[in-house]
């Protein structure tokens, strides 16, 4: 991970300004949807892909369809999002 050098309080509310300038270089325009994870220590902002599966997704889906053999795994993602 590449630090900005950029430091933003957070208010009082909880929330956090992100800098006009990284949101230029990233792409993030007015409106746009941000997802938000959890790594450990670290909170994530990605924008928001609903088609897209995130690695720990992916894996679990594996893993389960490996245990009951025989299954799709694309069953078990549409089943994590609460699609049947």
């Amino acid at each position: 991970m590449k630090s900005t050098g950029m430091i933003r309080p957070v208010d009082k509310f909880g929330r956090i300004v992100i800098p006009k300038e990284l949101c230029k270089t990233m792409g993030v325009e007015y409106g746009t949807p941000l997802e938000i994870f959890v790594d450990g220590g670290k909170i994530v902002l990605q924008k928001y892909q609903p088609d897209t599966w995130s690695v720990g997704e992916l894996k679990e889906a594996l893993t389960a369809a490996a245990a009951d053999a025989g299954k799709n795994p694309l069953d078990y993602l549409h089943a994590g999002r609460g699609k049947a």
